[in-house]
């Protein structure tokens, strides 16, 4: 669970950077399940408890990567630091 979490907040902190709002996150779920419903309805595999899961995931997805956009502030990353001790990072050369 803590891998994704920290994956979500790094998600909305990359977010904030390329300068997408956080505004947008609350529409993932409703353009997901539009898409989606058509096809599992097709094979019968839809319905509203179906709708609800992926709507609260969804929820929660925006909501995690919303406090990221709003509040995160990445440690300090290991390339960072072998950089400091004389190595050197992919990140460091752009």
């Amino acid at each position: 669970m803590f891998q994704s979490t920290q994956y979500l907040l790094e998600l909305g902190n990359f977010h904030r950077h390329a300068g997408i709002p956080s505004d947008y996150f609350g529409v993932m779920g409703t353009i997901f399940v539009h898409a989606v419903r058509p096809y599992w309805e097709q094979a019968g595999e839809w319905n509203e408890e179906t709708e609800d899961a992926w709507m609260e995931l969804f929820a929660h997805i925006a909501r995690v990567m919303t406090h990221g956009h709003q509040h995160y502030k990445p440690p300090p990353s290991s390339a960072s630091s072998a950089q400091s001790a004389g190595g050197s990072s992919r990140r460091a050369s752009k």
